[in-house]
């Protein structure tokens, strides 16, 4: 089963810790995507390069920040789901005979 945390859709007075949730989600929704917010606007903002060329794209709530890297083709990492652990392949480790000199 995979959590979603809802981003939030005011822009009005957000925790620091709900503001951190909310970037680690939108990292996480759009990996490779510079997501931050702005520490004098307090605007959402995503640095993205698309066929347009390297923009910004500003938000006032994370919300409509998602909302807008999804209608700039930035699709949505699908959400996490758990798969059965894999196991470890380790290198195999061979001893080289004496070395050969002509």
């Amino acid at each position: 089963m995979t959590v979603t945390t809802p981003l939030p859709q005011q822009p009005a007075e957000i925790s620091e810790r709900d503001r951190e949730r909310a970037l680690s989600e939108l990292r996480r929704r759009f990996p490779g995507v510079m997501v931050w917010v702005g520490k004098h606007t307090m605007h959402w903002w995503a640095a993205i390069c698309d066929n347009d060329g390297d923009r910004l794209i500003e938000a006032a709530t994370p919300a409509e920040l998602g909302r807008r890297l999804d209608a700039a083709g930035m699709r949505p990492h699908p959400p996490h789901q758990r798969q059965e652990q894999q196991p470890i392949l380790q290198p195999q480790r061979r001893r080289l005979g004496p070395l050969q000199t002509a």
